[in-house]
This record gives structure tokens, C-alpha cells and sequence, in this order.
């Protein structure tokens, strides 16, 4: 039964506007034809709507009525898709290529799909990596700056340049474009070196200053410490900076031959590298640092290898004998590999396996690498000191795999004003993060679309919509007053501009608390009342995503359980195919465990498939990072707007929407489309 919503008055606009004029013009109609247009139509509305349940009985019917439209089977195969129902999408896919009526889209989508599935993911190496683009300080638009010594990459897609020899830290877009330069006002910055943030501030080295300035996130400074000179605590040509998980910071004291240790207010705690019975060396020249856990990995540049330390300076090992020429700046690459700038070439070691690869080599390009970095989007940013340029090095497979775009829905009620939700992806399912408008090219059958303008980016501020699901069991019994105040817990940190609704898990997932209607009266006798046995995960958390879809923004389950799962938790649907009904709707999962301490392997993997969280409630820390957790994760979806170039036809044409999404080299691109709202005429 479909809801009026979809079907209000489209059988008369179908007898005006098709029926009386083919018999006026006495052709005869193709009344199934017309019944498959109708049904579409209906698919297409509830699709944009979120309603994907009623969506797919409209083109399974327009499917059956018209079985030859590759249309409507791409549409239904979409619609399996976000049902998490991959398997069955995938058949229709390969389907329309074997028939002939597939596209190079479909044969990207498919594959994306197919790697993403089983150990795609986790047996993927990385290929070399090549250039991709290229920051030229020699032209005007970038400042004509020179000798850059670092690079530091921020979580929006952007990044700090460093550049030692103009004295300023300049500040650019995912697109290289200059959004704010730092010289350190009236008192300005002395031949900066490196910059780090730990915590809510940033720390400058000042390689001619001897200090390190600390600044807050609007770059205003708070203090210097350090100093000249060459006793305890004190600098001689400061260079690159270290912090380790207590926030202490590590400075390589360039001129003293030695690192440096402070707490973050600045005071001093230790220093190492110096000659001892532990570390014979006599010419060690610290140049880049890096910290993991414990240990502490130096660049010694005269002995072209990497020092390793314990965080309180007690000499371990060394790796890189005779594979290094000139290691410079280090980075920590998913806390597993070390990543390392050695002249013109960018060097991996891979902590495990202690083994080398060689990255990418920029020797025709390139001079000296002094530092290196990861972006949120997988490239490599690496500083050129000698040639004054700035490298982005992307992994070379990556440019022509591209990205993996969604229009995820389209709203035309304003038509011609249109919204479009589209998300933007790599193949493992990682947001591009930081795209402006500049980088989406719409069209509709093919006419540029006008006025395209960003609603909202996926590391901004966004409306954030979560369900709470209550595990109704008996073993959640003895911990009723405890539940009773996680709700209230989860209510107040998400606070009143979040939206939160409330799903008991029965038999099947059975909504108790609307958006901004939670009775906490009515919720507190619901868990008071005896748990049900046979209650379904699998089922709850269906129902609990199905009320998330119509919502606009970031979306998240938070779910509250024992830990412990019946024997029918997955009856229905799989766990593979409820997990992927999150992961296909940017669904972030967040499992709660109410008195066990013991994970459930079947919960957490819903939990690591979606970058989701766990909290054991009874740990002191509790859930008061849940918030923080949700938002500091950037969503894989932006909010486009445009004036659609094409005519609706009063709400009766199928409008053909294309995107294209580019960022330097790499690029990406989807189908989609809509019905206008119906005009009566």
C-alpha cells in the first residue's frame, strides 16, 4: 500500500496530459508503459525521501510492468544497495553489463562495491605514490614565499606551510588556495621552523629566535620558552617538534646536538642525545622526530639513520643503517609505519616487519624534502626547502580509481531551487573531506547546472540526528536505575540542539521517543517492565537506521546492551547485511555496555565496519567523550544547492542529474535524478 504522499492526483495529470491527446491524435497507448512511468515516479519521490522500503516495492512493480528498463533496474539495484542488501544489487549490476547496457559508471561502482566487501580492505597494499599536484612559491597567488621547512596537515583538508626563509606560516585550502598567513604581529615570528597542535594550542619552533612559542587555534601567542644558550632547557636553532600521548613535547635542539623535553605550559623536563656510556655518539645531529606510544624515533642526519629512544631518553636501537642518505623530517603513519624525508626521496619503514619501501622518489622535480605528511584524504604533503614548492604525492592508484561519489538524495520541492546531498568517498570508504563548491560540476541532461553553491561541508558544523536503542532483555533487568540514567546521560550530552529519538530492541525495533518528545517518566516504566527474551539486534537496528533516513545530516546509533546477543539476533538479515544497512547510509554505530566488560565480537564488528566507538558505562571516563567522539569525525556528505537549468514539466519529466567531483588529478562522478513537485495546469 503506498502512502498518498507519492500518488496525490498523478493518474488525472496522466490522463491530461498523455491519455486525451493520444486519442486525440488516435495512437494507441501503452497503458503498462504508463503504469511503469507511474510507479517510477513514486520510487523516485520515496527514494529521495529516505523511504527505501517503499521505494523498492515502486520499482519492483515498475520493474514487473516494465521488465526491459535498464532505468528502472539500475534504480532498483540503488535501492538494494542502501538496504544493505549488496549482494542482490550487485547481481542486478553485473546483469545490466552483461546485457550490454551497463557504463563505465556502473563498472566503477561495482567495483568499488566488490572491494570494499570481505578482506578487500585489509589486503590492499599501497602502490607507489606519484605527483599530483604542485605548490610553486616562485608565483604570486602563493606569496612568492621561500624555504619552506615543514608542513603540518589539518583535519578540515587544509594545511600550515612553514616557510623558514619569508618568516611566515601560511595557511591553505584542501585547493591550495591561501586562507591566512602568520608573521607573529608587531613582535614577528624569527625564521619558523615547524609547527604542531597538542591539544587547544599550536607550538612554533623559531629556529633564529631559540624558542618555542605556543599559540592558541587563532594563532594569537600565549608564550615562548626555551631560550639561547646551551644549558639545560635551553636552544640553540630549534627545529622540528614531537608530542607524545601526556602532551609532553619533543624539540630537536639543532645547535646543542640534542633533544628537549617540556611539559605543555613549557617547563622543562629532560634532554637526550647527548654522548653517554647508553649512546656513544660523538656527531649526533637531530633533525626530524617522531613518537609512538614509548618510543621516540630521531633523524640523525650524520649517521643517515633513525634513533630510537624511550620517552625518557634512554637509548634503545637504531634502524635505517645504510638505506637512508639525508633523514630529515619523520612521520607515524597508522601507527605501524615511519614514514621518512631523505633528499628527494620519501622512505617507508614498516615498524612490523622492519623492513624499507620507497614511497616515491620527486628527484626530477624536487631538491630536499625536509618534511612530510599524510592529509585526511590519503596524499602525502612534502615541503621542498631547496626548490621553495610544496608537493602533493597521491597513491598512484588512487588517480585512476578516483573517488567513489553518491547522490545520496535530491529535494526539488522549491524547484527550480534544488538541494542535493552527495557524499564523496575513496574506494575504502574514507570522506574527502574539505571540498568547496568550486570542486562539483552538476548537470542535468547534460546543461550545466547554475548558482551551485555549498550548503554545508562534511567537517562542519551539520544537524546531528542519533536513535538511542535500549537492549529490552531480562539480562538488562538488574540494571534498570543504571539505564535509567545512561538515557538521561545520552539526553543531556547530546543537548538540546541534537535531535535524539528512542528504540526499545523486542522482537523487532519499537519506537518510544520522537524527535524533541522524550518522556523520561514513560521511558523509566518501560525499563522498569520485565525484558523480552527472544528480543532482535538485528531487526532493532534496522529500525533504528529507518529512522534516521529522512534526517539531513550526521547520523549516529548509540545502543545500550548487556553484550549479550540470542541465538536469533540475525534471523531476518545477516549481520553483513544489517551492518552494511549502516555503513551504505553513513550510519555511525556506538555500542554502551551496561555491566559487562566483556566485548561482543558480533557488536563490535558493526562497531569497526562503521567507525563507531565503544564505552563501557561503568569506566570512570563513562560516556562524557560521546559527543566530542561523534562530531570529531568528519561525515562522507555535503549539501549542495543550484538553480536547475531544465524545465520540469509541470512535474511530469524524469530530470537526468550528473556530478562530477575534482580535486587536482584525482576525480569522480554519479548519476542520479528527479521529479519536479506536480503543477497543475
Amino acid at each position: 500500500m503506498k502512502t498518498n504522499v507519492f500518488r496525490t492526483a498523478i493518474p488525472a495529470i496522466l490522463i491530461i496530459n498523455i491519455i486525451i491527446p493520444a486519442i486525440l491524435l488516435a495512437q494507441p497507448i501503452d497503458m503498462t508503459k504508463v503504469q511503469a512511468e507511474e510507479e517510477f515516479h513514486y520510487g523516485i519521490n520515496a527514494f529521495h525521501l529516505g523511504f527505501f522500503g517503499k521505494a523498492l516495492t515502486s520499482f519492483e512493480d515498475a520493474q514487473r510492468l516494465d521488465p526491459q528498463s535498464p532505468l528502472i533496474k539500475s534504480w532498483l539495484a540503488r535501492t538494494y544497495f542502501r538496504m544493505g542488501l549488496e549482494d542482490t544489487a550487485l547481481s542486478m549490476w553485473r546483469g545490466l553489463a552483461a546485457s550490454g547496457k551497463g557504463s563505465p559508471l556502473l563498472d566503477h561502482i561495482t567495483r568499488v562495491v566488490d572491494l570494499r566487501r570481505g578482506l578487500g580492505r585489509e589486503l590492499f597494499t599501497p602502490d607507489k605514490y606519484v605527483l599530483n599536484a604542485t605548490v610553486d612559491g616562485s608565483l604570486p597567488q602563493f606569496r612568492n614565499f621561500k624555504r619552506p621547512s615543514a608542513v603540518y596537515s589539518k583535519p578540515d583538508g587544509g594545511f600550515f606551510l612553514v616557510v623558514y626563509g619569508t618568516g611566515e606560516i601560511i595557511s591553505f585550502d584542501v585547493n591550495t588556495r591561501i586562507t591566512g598567513v602568520y608573521r607573529g604581529g608587531i613582535e614577528s615570528v624569527n625564521h619558523p621552523f615547524d609547527i604542531i597542535r597538542v591539544g587547544n594550542f599550536y607550538y612554533i619552533t623559531e629556529y633564529e629566535g631559540d624558542v618555542v612559542t605556543k599559540l592558541d587555534l587563532d594563532l594569537v601567542k600565549v608564550a615562548s620558552f626555551g631560550g639561547r644558550g646551551i644549558a639545560e632547557g635551553k636552544l640553540l636553532g630549534p627545529q622540528f617538534l614531537a608530542s607524545d600521548s601526556s602532551g609532553a613535547l619533543y624539540v630537536t635542539d639543532w645547535g646543542n646536538r640534542r633533544v628537549n623535553k617540556y611539559d605543555p605550559d613549557g617547563k622543562f623536563i629532560l634532554s637526550f642525545g647527548r654522548k653517554s656510556p647508553m649512546f656513544p655518539e660523538m656527531n649526533f645531529k637531530p633533525t626530524g622526530i617522531a613518537v609512538m606510544g614509548d618510543k621516540v624515533y630521531v633523524a640523525d642526519q650524520f649517521k643517515k639513520r633513525i634513533a630510537v629512544f624511550d620517552i625518557n631518553g634512554n637509548y634503545l636501537s637504531s634502524i635505517g643503517d645504510e638505506s637512508l642518505l639525508n633523514p630529515e623530517g619523520l612521520y607515524l603513519d597508522k601507527d605501524r609505519y615511519l614514514i621518512v624525508a631523505d633528499t628527494t626521496r620519501i622512505m617507508q619503514y614498516d615498524l612490523s616487519t622492519e623492513s624499507w619501501n620507497e614511497l616515491c622518489d620527486l628527484a626530477t622535480v624536487g631538491k630536499r624534502i625536509t618534511d612530510i605528511t599524510f592529509t585526511p584524504n590519503g596524499d602525502i604533503l612534502a615541503a621542498d626547502f631547496d626548490s621553495s614548492k610544496l608537493f602533493i604525492i597521491a597513491e598512484s592508484s588512487s588517480l585512476y580509481s578516483g573517488f567513489f561519489c553518491q547522490v545520496e538524495r535530491i529535494d526539488s520541492k522549491n524547484f527550480p531551487a534544488i538541494s542535493a546531498e552527495i557524499s564523496v568517498e575513496d574506494l575504502f570508504g574514507n570522506p574527502i573531506v574539505g571540498l568547496a563548491s568550486q570542486n562539483f560540476f552538476i548537470t542535468e541532461n547534460s546543461v550545466p547546472a547554475k548558482d551551485i553553491k555549498m550548503g554545508f561541508q562534511n567537517t562542519s558544523p551539520q544537524p546531528l540526528s542519533t536513535v538511542l536503542v535500549i537492549e529490552d532483555s531480562p539480562d538488562m533487568n538488574e540494571y534498570a536505575e543504571e539505564i535509567k540514567l545512561a538515557v538521561r546521560n545520552v539526553a543531556g550530552i547530546l543537548g538540546k540542539d541534537n535531535r535524539l529519538k528512542i528504540v526499545f530492541a523486542r522482537d523487532e525495533g519499537v519506537l518510544e521517543a520522537d524527535f524533541g518528545k522524550t518522556d523520561f517518566t514513560a521511558i523509566d516504566a518501560l525499563i522498569d517492565a520485565a525484558g523480552t527474551a527472544s528480543w532482535n539486534m538485528g531487526r532493532s537496528l534496522r529500525q533504528a537506521v529507518a529512522e534516521l533516513l529522512p534526517s539531513r545530516g550526521r547520523c549516529a546509533v548509540v545502543f545500550l546492551t548487556s553484550g549479550k546477543l540470542t541465538d536469533q539476533a540475525f534471523d531476518l538479515y545477516s549481520l553483513v547485511e544489517v551492518t552494511r544497512y549502516l555503513r551504505n547510509n553513513h550510519v555511525r554505530f556506538y555500542p554502551v555496555y551496561i555491566g559487562s566488560l566483556e566485548k561482543n565480537n558480533e557488536i563490535e564488528y558493526i562497531r569497526t565496519e562503521t567507525s563507531g566507538k565503544t564505552y563501557l558505562y561503568f569506566n570512570p571516563e563513562g560516556l562524557s567523550s560521546l559527543l566530542n567522539d561523534i562530531l570529531s569525525q568528519p561525515g562522507s556528505t555535503y549539501l549542495l544547492t543550484y538553480t536547475a537549468p531544465t524545465d520540469s514539466e509541470f512535474g511530469r519529466k524524469f530530470i537526468q542529474m550528473e556530478v562530477q567531483v575534482l580535486l587536482h588529478k584525482k576525480s569522480g562522478r554519479d548519476e542520479s535524478g528527479y521529479y519536479g513537485p506536480l503543477i497543475y495546469k
